[in-house]
């Protein structure tokens, strides 16, 4: 699922997909690709936003947030991120 999210000529129906799949695991190389391209300005818009959404799964997950990692999206990755973190905590 990885090379698939980060291989930018596999088809865009097929990266959206791996992003989602990736939000459920808490493994690093899972969390590092998610960043890659919430933080690629080249990418699309959609898919950027479901990345750090996913990337907020994974730390759902793990019960604890990479703040490092948040601060490093853009704004509008950030603030899906933290709309599902926030969402959370009801």
């Amino acid at each position: 699922m990885i090379g698939i999210l980060l291989n930018k000529s596999s088809e865009y129906g097929d990266r959206l997909d791996c992003a989602k799949y990736l939000g459920d695991y808490v493994e690093e190389d899972a969390e590092s690709a998610l960043l890659v391209v919430a933080c690629d300005a080249a990418e699309d818009e959609d898919l950027v936003e479901d990345c750090s959404e996913a990337l907020a799964g994974v730390w759902i997950k793990r019960g604890r947030v990479n703040r490092d990692y948040l601060s490093r999206l853009p704004t509008r990755a950030r603030q899906a991120a933290q709309a599902v973190l926030d969402s959370q905590k009801g």
